[in-house]
């Protein structure tokens, strides 16, 4: 059974912080070793292919300039706080405990990491600037009961938290997918986090924000996306070392195409795990085509 190599693949102890590459922790800063930076009001991604930077009211990907004036009222945010969206569709929920749920998602573009596994690489750039209303009106067209803010990482768009309280507003469900790598901890309490924790084989292990964990409540969920045995080891370890199961509801999913349903369900019913195991429900149905 492979064994958990190295120390930097060890969680930190509970009440701990993770350290970065760059020598301070990752609730500073994520490493600038990685060519980016997370601070409190801006995203910038100065060395990645999205080239990525995110301003106080606009995400503006690929260079591509804001339109956004400096001295534009609160008073009507929900028309100019604007986000970059990727795309926005309705489809069937293909994880977390509203599987099959049918849901209008809402893909918001860039992303700071670069997971080895990821399937939607396509979000990196690209997209259209849209400003808060004008998403809720084509959410709206939809006549859903369920919202799904995803990406990408959403959060790295300073304005996913306004979006986030305006679909809660308006009467939605709401959850977020989130890779685990920036603050959860002003997000509206009435969404559903679901946030990952990256495992070794992701290549961003070092992303991941252990800070997050004192703020998920029952309603959240914690994402494990897992490659190979090793990834299963270090997943289960984390579980129990920090009674992950105890906060909130713990998924285990397989990486499509790596790893086998069948032999990581074999090993939670081995190991007597408290976690669901899940498969991406989207991939079956559509093998992952955009728009599903």
């Amino acid at each position: 059974m492979p064994q958990v190599n190295s120390e930097a693949q060890q969680p930190p102890r509970d009440g701990g912080a993770e350290p970065s590459g760059a020598g301070g922790t990752v609730s500073q800063l994520l490493p600038q070793s990685a060519g980016y930076a997370i601070t409190s009001d801006l995203a910038s991604v100065v060395d990645s292919p999205s080239r990525m930077a995110i301003t106080n009211d606009l995400a503006v990907v690929s260079g591509q300039p804001s339109q956004m004036a400096s001295s534009l009222s609160s008073g009507s945010i929900s028309n100019v706080s604007q986000l970059r969206i990727s795309e926005i569709f309705y489809s069937l929920q293909g994880e977390s405990r509203h599987i099959g749920l049918p849901t209008v998602f809402v893909r918001l573009t860039g992303c700071p990491l670069r997971c080895t596994y990821c399937d939607t690489t396509y979000a990196f750039t690209g997209g259209q600037n849209m400003s808060v209303a004008e998403i809720l009106t084509q959410v709206s067209e939809h006549m859903p009961r369920y919202v799904t803010v995803t990406g990408g990482e959403p959060l790295a768009q300073k304005n996913c938290i306004t979006l986030l309280s305006a679909l809660c507003d308006s009467g939605y469900e709401v959850s977020l997918e989130t890779s685990g790598a920036l603050d959860i901890s002003e997000v509206d309490e009435r969404v559903m986090r679901v946030v990952d924790i990256k495992t070794p084989a992701s290549g961003e292990i070092e992303k991941n924000r252990w800070e997050n964990l004192p703020f998920l409540t029952r309603h959240d969920e914690i994402k494990f996306v897992l490659c190979d045995e090793n990834d299963y080891q270090w997943a289960k370890q984390t579980l129990l070392q920090y009674h992950l199961a105890e906060k909130c509801a713990v998924i285990f999913s397989p990486a499509h195409g790596t790893l086998g349903a069948t032999q990581l369900a074999e090993w939670i019913l081995r190991d007597h795990l408290p976690v669901r195991m899940l498969v991406q429900l989207h991939k079956l149905l559509w093998n992952n085509a955009p728009g599903h």
